[in-house]
């Protein structure tokens, strides 16, 4: 990209929404040029948004605040933006269809197998997450022009979702926000690009996302999502149950990031005073491992569902803003007997980039940064040159008034009565939807 494009995310969280635009180098690294963030606390609901009109001012104000940035920096503003797709409906469906075909393999017919991945799941089908190719039983990484004696097969990771988890999404940033979006990415997908090697994705490894409201879990291997699902229980819960101990919500979460831990022990306790309050640091972390190994046996679980228990190599990979709380990491270690790692957005993805922006909480946006390609910066408007050689931007009156001479009046015997002029009616623009799902096989 040049100094005049780059690339714009937004991720819309139970806890808040994250804005960042970002220039990007010929091999992908990202160079950050603004973040803003703002709190979504009553119009997100594990990760679907139900308030539209609240969170579309919410986003009015963020991209504002973005904006400003930008200018400062001598940058346009935001035009487009990628969003990414989230919330605790997600999930993947193993669906298996094939063609009997006697022949070489066309495009058409690698076509007419992902059609019928619309024709049966239209109204959920937000997007496939991987597909393999059987010819005749055996697996083709590429079986574009290859001979088929018998059967042509696909088996498609289909994600899933409410259908109303795209349209909040566009009514939400495109109503009256003059701002279009450039894209969707599954959320979970985006995260997995910015944490996730690809030796791990080989290997075998199961990435679990503690958010605020939600907690995703995706499984991969052979480089290929083979699971993908959503445990309706993120650290919210957590930081809800301490308010038991009869303080706000605020307090109760100061004091899950200060004194919480996930594996408590009980030879030593703190009396802390909160308000006019005292908790007991005992009885805090009581209540927080009880939830932790709530959201832990979930993950467990989900992870022998997926069929992959004994197959990952790489282990277990933890991220997103929940996932910082203390002894968390090693509690899902001993619960699950997998090596479990605590891990950021790769370093090698961003330039120069602070630790801020480095943090586990950030792994989404800077993942739809990542898989941006479209430029979302405003375009600048052609000049328009008058009579005297002047120039002005579009729509901006030129420094100086131009004197334009009055028409001579006709004289009333010169008047001719003129034919009433047809009007026809213009037809309408339909907006083109941008990027192709399947793309190139």
């Amino acid at each position: 990209m040049n100094h005049t494009e780059y690339v714009a995310a937004l991720d819309i969280g139970t806890s808040k929404i994250v804005a960042m635009a970002a220039r990007k180098d010929a091999i992908g690294t990202l160079s950050i040029l603004a973040s803003e963030k703002i709190e979504s606390e009553g119009c997100v609901l594990r990760g679907r948004i139900y308030n539209v009109d609240e969170t579309r001012e919410k986003i009015k104000v963020l991209m504002a605040d973005l904006n400003n940035q930008l200018i400062n920096k001598s940058e346009a503003t935001v035009e487009k933006i990628y969003a990414g797709i989230g919330g605790q409906s997600l999930r993947t469906k193993l669906f298996t269809t094939g063609l009997s075909v006697n022949g070489l393999i066309t495009r058409d017919l690698l076509c007419s197998l992902r059609e019928n991945c619309f024709s049966q799941h239209d109204s959920e089908l937000l997007d496939i997450g991987s597909v393999e190719y059987y010819v005749d039983g055996e697996l083709r990484d590429r079986p574009l022009n290859t001979q088929c004696y018998h059967k042509l097969e696909g088996r498609f990771q289909l994600i899933l979702g409410r259908p109303s988890l795209k349209a909040s999404l566009q009514r939400s940033i495109e109503d009256k926000n003059q701002l279009k979006i450039a894209g969707f990415f599954i959320s979970p997908l985006a995260t997995a690009n910015s944490v996730l090697t690809d030796k791990e994705k080989e290997q075998g490894c199961a990435l679990v996302e503690f958010g605020a409201g939600i907690t995703y879990l995706s499984v991969y291997k052979h480089k290929q999502l083979r699971y993908l699902t959503t445990i309706p229980l993120g650290g919210d819960v957590i930081t809800d149950d301490i308010c038991s101990l009869h303080v706000s919500k605020k307090e109760a979460e100061n004091l899950k990031i200060t004194y919480g831990n996930a594996m408590p022990d009980n030879e030593s306790n703190t009396k802390i005073v909160v308000g006019q309050q005292t908790v007991d640091t005992q009885k805090l972390n009581t209540i927080i491992d009880a939830r932790a190994d709530e959201i832990i046996v979930n993950i467990v679980k989900q992870i022998e569902l997926s069929g992959y228990v004994s197959d990952l190599t790489a282990g277990i990979v933890i991220t997103g803003g929940a996932s910082s709380l203390k002894n968390l990491r090693e509690s899902l270690q001993v619960k699950s007997e997998k090596e479990v790692r605590l891990v950021a957005v790769k370093r090698a993805l961003i330039n120069q980039a602070n630790d801020i922006v480095l943090q586990p909480e950030n792994a989404s946006v800077i993942g739809l940064l990542s898989l941006g390609e479209e430029n979302c910066a405003k375009k600048e408007e052609p000049k328009k040159e008058n009579k005297s050689g002047d120039y002005w931007e579009k729509d901006s009156p030129p420094e100086k008034p131009v004197d334009i001479p009055e028409k001579e009046e006709k004289k009333e015997d010169d008047k001719k009565e003129e034919p009433p002029v047809k009007k026809t009616k213009k037809s309408g623009i339909f907006s083109k939807w941008a990027g192709d799902l399947f793309g190139d096989d």
